[in-house]
């Protein structure tokens, strides 16, 4: 039981990357819209 309270707590190497690819798709995503609103197309 005390193996799996510590994997709650500690989030695991591809669980992390996989985070942060979907926060970077998600910024830059809505970056992007953001500058195609301003009229910059090319993202």
């Amino acid at each position: 039981m005390a193996s799996s309270s510590t994997t709650k707590i500690t989030i695991p190497t591809s669980d992390r990357i996989g985070i942060w690819l979907w926060g970077l798709v998600v910024a830059r995503y809505s970056f992007g819209r953001t500058l195609q609103s301003d009229g910059v197309r090319d993202w």
